[in-house]
C-alpha cells in the first residue's frame, strides 16, 4: 500500500523489491492503481505499469574475490552483484600471506565479512581462517589445526569439507564437523579414488557438491559426489562418473569458483588467461554435471597477473 499523499497531477514513487521475491526477475508488470477518500471509497482507478530495475544487492547477498599479490598481500574484491558491474575496486586486507603454499576458501564468502578459510604454510601445518562478520577485517586470528599437509599436491573445498590430492594422485575427502577451530574442524580423512595426477587443477566449490578438474589436454571435466550412508552412518565417498564439460581450458592458468558473482541462479567460474586479462562464466546448473561453466566467457578484468593465488 502506498503512504497517504497531498493530491497532485502527478505522484512519482521508489518501489524496492526483495530479490528473492518474483517480481524482481520478471522485467516490466502492469497493474490497476485505485484511487480512495478518506473513507476509502474508490473515486478513481486507472493503469499503472511497473518497470523494475536490478540495484546492488545488500553485503551479505554478494560474494568476494580474494586474490594474493607476489609480495604476499592479501587483496579483496567485492561483487557488486551486477552483469556491468560485477566488481569493485580492490581492498587491503593484509600482508604475510606469501608464507602460505596453498589457500582454500571453506564456506560462502560475503562483502559482510563472513566466509572461513584454510591455508597451508610451507612446513605443512594448516590453518584455519574464522570469518570476522567484519568487512574491514574479514578474518579473525588464524588458530592451527594441524601438520602434514605437505603431503597433499592439490587442496580445494566441497560445501564446508576438503577433497585433498596426495603425491600419488589419491583423492582424500576431510568431512567437516560444523566446529571451529581449535576443536577438530574436520574428520579423519576418507579415500575417494586414484588416478587424479592426470588432472592439472582441481576446483572445488564451498556451496555445492560438484568438483571440476582439468586435464592434460585442456579439457574440463564434472564430477558429482556419491554418499553411501548405509545404516545411516557416514562410511565413505565416492565421486560419479565424470561429464565432459569442454576443451581449451589450457589458455588458463588459474581457474576458480566466484559464488554468484553478477546475480545469476548458479555459482560462476573465473579465469585467468597467460596475459592476465580475468574472464567470467557464469555457472550452469544440469543433472547430468552438476554445476558447470557456461560455454561463453566475457572479460571482466585486466592486470590480473600481479596475482599469484586466486580464489
Amino acid at each position: 500500500m502506498f503512504p497517504a499523499t497531498e493530491a497532485a497531477t502527478t505522484l512519482t514513487y521508489d518501489i524496492r523489491v526483495d530479490a528473492d521475491s518474483r517480481a524482481a526477475v520478471m522485467g516490466n508488470l502492469t497493474a490497476t492503481l485505485e484511487v480512495t477518500d478518506g473513507a476509502g471509497a474508490v473515486i478513481g482507478s486507472g493503469p499503472v505499469a511497473f518497470r523494475f530495475s536490478k540495484g546492488t544487492p545488500e553485503d551479505y547477498r554478494r560474494p568476494t574475490v580474494l586474490a594474493r599479490d607476489k609480495a604476499g598481500v592479501l587483496w579483496q574484491y567485492e561483487s557488486m552483484g551486477l552483469p556491468d558491474k560485477p566488481l569493485k575496486a580492490r581492498q587491503r586486507i593484509g600482508g604475510g600471506w606469501n608464507t602460505y603454499t596453498s589457500i582454500t576458501t571453506l564456506t560462502h564468502r560475503t562483502a559482510a565479512g563472513e566466509g572461513d578459510l584454510v591455508a597451508r604454510d610451507k612446513a605443512g601445518f594448516l590453518w584455519f581462517y574464522k570469518g570476522s562478520g567484519n568487512p574491514d577485517a574479514p578474518f579473525k586470528p588464524r588458530v592451527r589445526v594441524g601438520g602434514g599437509w605437505n603431503t597433499y599436491t592439490a587442496i580445494t573445498s566441497r560445501a564446508g569439507s576438503l577433497v585433498a590430492r596426495d603425491k600419488g594422485g589419491v583423492m582424500w575427502f576431510y568431512l567437516t564437523t560444523g566446529q571451529d577451530a581449535p576443536q577438530p574442524p574436520f574428520y579423519p580423512r576418507m579415500k575417494v579414488d586414484s588416478g587424479w595426477n592426470s588432472y592439472t587443477a582441481v576446483v572445488g566449490n564451498w556451496s555445492d557438491y560438484t568438483v571440476v578438474a582439468r586435464d592434460r589436454a585442456g579439457v574440463l571435466w564434472s564430477y558429482g559426489f556419491v554418499y553411501p550412508i548405509p545404516g545411516g552412518y557416514f562410511t565413505g565417498v565416492g565421486f560419479s562418473p565424470r561429464v565432459r564439460v569442454g576443451g581449451g581450458w589450457n589458455v588458463y592458468d588459474r581457474i576458480a569458483r566466484a559464488g554468484q558473482l553478477v546475480g545469476s541462479p548458479e555459482n560462476d567460474f573465473m579465469a585467468r588467461d597467460t596475459q592476465g586479462r580475468l574472464w567470467l562464466y557464469e555457472g550452469v546448473g544440469d543433472s547430468s554435471i552438476g554445476i558447470a561453466p557456461s560455454s561463453t566467457r566475457r572479460q571482466i578484468g585486466w592486470g590480473w597477473g600481479i596475482y599469484d593465488t586466486i580464489l
